[in-house]
């Protein structure tokens, strides 16, 4: 299945294309993070890794990767710096880029443990719990007082598996990029390590300026948090005033991470229920694939809460899904403009209505706020509005994925279909992927990803949940029907 039917693309026609300001060296090492990355949530690292069967023997892996990693900062050299705070020329404080004092961070090259092998790793396929970030990771996801201070844009981690094999992590600081960011850095590196050299339109790309590259919303168009109402926090009541005296905490029970795989034949059969149960009123005539599968997860992970939601009052009756949409054709920049420019589309919807509608119901919902482009400018550009313009009540005020009630019906949702997949080449000797995949960070509950399709065409679905709402999940015949448990 191509990856594009599995994308969470958007519809409509393309803004026009931007010409972006094409940055010396020098300029490109210290050039702003671009607007998105200002948030104070986008302090994290994102990682994916790519786990490989067999390679070359390890001094010439060692060598293509060194090799291709020193090609690329040499080309891109933001790549190889980190990310500082400092005030601009305006005496704002603003995240930019800056050379490390040591230079870029080299490829860190270590051993699996003893127990971590390809077979051990195949016959589990591929699960959170053999694929964690403290072992094939040089960089954890959340920031830890433990970690040095320097935030480097890049990090790069081969980890052998004893008796062959490799796990290849790229970790890129989510500031500067998001994952369609990352798949161009992932794309040029592999690029790198085959030798080939870089494209002028490569080049001034990835080393555009991107201090204006959003266009912000004029002075007359009034409030910008009043046109992004899904993503400004309710003011709560009783906000600011501390805990209520001889009130307990909150205990949160246990959270953990689990791949579900769905193959190729069932996304098919997500596709066609989909699509058999459309609305025949509202105007959405197509769903993708990606809708479908989202749709489901949606639907299935409230389903497996329901009890808990209807059990008390207080909890919420509303249900909000937050999905992750890349709208770089929609501001007119190039698919492969490497920084963090994504959105979100917010779905808020009674709990009952969710758990009971028809998948082509709930899918048809996703797929109409794709339907508007000009809808999703508009809310971009007045996001970036908001972060530019007034930084001090944008931290205060906004939630970039919205209402998201995690503890009760709220999911968020990141499709990474599209990132660098199994056919990727690394200048390896010729060998490819068999997998690839988010490796175990700290739980966040109700945060969801989709990889990249393996060979045979199963996408594993990362999903964290409490322990309740798993075993529901895995007790639910509907979900159980086109999803298999991994962990």
């Amino acid at each position: 299945m191509a990856a594009s039917s599995l994308a969470a693309n958007t519809s409509g026609p393309a803004a026009p294309t931007k010409t972006l300001v094409h940055l010396d060296a020098a300029a490109a090492a210290q050039m702003d993070v671009g607007v998105f990355g200002q948030q104070a949530g986008m302090q994290i690292y994102t990682q994916i890794a790519y786990v490989f069967a067999a390679t070359p023997e390890r001094a010439a892996v060692v060598a293509t990767l060194q090799t291709g990693l020193a090609r690329l900062v040499a080309a891109f050299p933001w790549l190889g710096g980190q990310i500082v705070r400092a005030a601009g020329a305006d005496g704002r404080w603003h995240l930019h880029f800056a050379p490390l004092p040591d230079g870029p961070p080299p490829l860190v090259v270590t051993d699996a443990p003893p127990t971590m092998t390809m077979a051990a790793l195949r016959a589990a396929q591929y699960p959170f719990r053999l694929l964690d970030e403290s072992v094939v990771a040089p960089r954890r996801t959340l920031p830890s007082p433990a970690e040095p201070a320097e935030r480097p844009v890049l990090l790069v981690q081969a980890t052998f598996l004893h008796g062959g094999g490799l796990v290849l992590t790229i970790v890129g600081h989510h500031a500067a990029m998001d994952m369609a960011g990352q798949t161009a850095v992932v794309e040029w590196l592999a690029q790198a390590c085959r030798g080939e050299a870089y494209s002028a339109d490569d080049l001034a790309v990835g080393n555009g300026d991107r201090a204006g590259a959003v266009d912000l919303l004029d002075a007359g168009a009034g409030d910008p948090f009043a046109l992004i109402p899904e993503q400004v926090r309710p003011v709560e009541e009783g906000e600011g005033k501390g805990p209520q005296p001889g009130k307990a905490p909150e205990t949160r029970p246990p959270i953990a991470w689990s791949y579900f795989h769905v193959r190729q034949t069932a996304l098919e059969a997500l596709k066609d229920e989909a699509t058999r149960t459309l609305p025949k009123a509202g105007g959405v005539r197509f769903v993708s694939t990606n809708d479908a599968l989202s749709a489901f997860l949606w639907q299935s992970i409230l389903r497996a809460r329901r009890a808990r939601l209807t059990s008390t009052s207080t909890s919420s009756s509303l249900s909000t899904f937050a999905r992750a949409v890349n709208v770089r054709r929609h501001l007119g920049l190039p698919p492969n403009y490497p920084a963090l420019l994504q959105n979100m589309t917010i779905h808020t919807h009674p709990v009952a209505w969710v758990c009971d509608a028809s998948l082509g119901e709930a899918s048809a919902q996703l797929r109409a706020a794709l339907l508007q482009p000009d809808r999703l400018r508009e809310r971009t550009r007045a996001l970036a509005t908001c972060l530019e313009m007034h930084p001090d009540q944008a931290g205060r005020r906004l939630s970039f994925v919205g209402h998201v009630d995690t503890a009760a019906g709220g999911l968020m949702l990141s499709s990474w279909t599209t990132a660098p997949g199994v056919d990727t080449d690394f200048g390896l000797g010729g060998q490819r992927p068999v997998a690839v995949r988010r490796p175990q960070f700290t739980p966040v509950e109700s945060l969801a990803f989709l990889m990249p399709a393996d060979r045979d065409g199963t996408v594993a679905a990362g999903v964290s949940l409490r322990a309740a709402d798993l075993a529901n999940l895995q007790a639910d015949p509907e979900f159980t029907r086109y999803a298999q448990y991994v962990g």
